[in-house]
């Protein structure tokens, strides 16, 4: 429906399944808590909001089951103080984007599907080392520190715009497109981009071995760290634009143009 649904206290446990359908904005706070047990699905099928009641302490959403975004094509955004998100079972974003923009903790999985987005946003979140980011779809990293410490492979594309993006644990795909206009990405494994890389902004740190087989569209911002950035023969380094370009740290080996 199109009602404003408030939870202003209580505790709420979920262990079956709650669709959540309509227009209308979803509010906490007052210290509430929304308990997903193992067994409890929740289906979110709009494009509506959580928005924060403005009565202190921030309620808190534990997630130990499955929280899942479908149906609608549109963004659903977990609004700053609304809730605490700690996810220690698994969200899973089949269409549309799903934003954070809390902090909170993770154990469990994050996965994206094809033409779908997770954005983290504003907050500080750290996900531990049997954490996991997986799927054929995107992640961008738009404000806030994302410390994450887990697996990930996402196939799509990967976007920090402003936010910390520290990716601390195996890295095997970035996805084809990987985009840094602000804010920093921070590498540790060593992998490949085979695509494009586009630093606009910002600062892109690896600390690994991180090969373009592509082109990387280099037009301001920041290469840092102690790693190494290969453009191997048959692929493309541009140096274009007014923007300052800085080589701070890490080897940058050129094989192709």
């Amino acid at each position: 429906g199109t009602g404003m649904k408030t939870l202003g206290g209580p505790t709420l446990r979920l262990a079956g399944t709650a669709h959540w359908e309509g227009t209308g904005a979803l509010y906490a706070g007052s210290g509430s808590l929304f308990q997903i047990e193992p067994s409890g699905l929740w289906e979110i099928r709009n494009d509506a909001n959580t928005y924060y009641t403005y009565s202190a302490p921030t309620a808190t959403l534990n997630n130990n089951g499955t929280i899942r975004k479908l149906a609608s094509t549109g963004t659903t955004t977990v609004a700053s103080q609304s809730f605490t998100c700690n996810n220690h079972g698994l969200v899973d974003v089949q269409t549309g984007t799903l934003a954070f923009r809390t902090g909170g903790t993770a154990t469990g999985g994050y996965t994206v599907a094809a033409d779908a987005t997770i954005d983290f946003g504003s907050g500080n979140r750290t996900n531990s080392s049997i954490s996991s980011i997986s799927g054929a779809g995107s992640v961008v990293a738009s404000s806030g520190v994302t410390h994450h410490e887990g697996s990930y492979a996402v196939a799509h594309s990967t976007t920090v715009s402003g936010a910390t993006l520290s990716l601390m644990g195996p890295t095997s795909n970035l996805g084809t497109n990987v985009t840094v206009s602000g804010g920093t990405l921070a590498l540790t494994s060593d992998l490949t981009v085979t695509g494009e890389v586009n630093l606009s902004g910002g600062t892109l740190t690896p600390s690994g071995d991180l090969t373009v087989a592509g082109t990387m569209n280099w037009t301001a911002g920041e290469l840092a760290g102690t790693g190494e950035v290969t453009i191997p023969a048959g692929s493309t380094l541009v140096l274009a634009g007014t923007g300052m370009k800085t080589l701070g740290g890490p080897t940058l080996r050129l094989a192709g143009t």
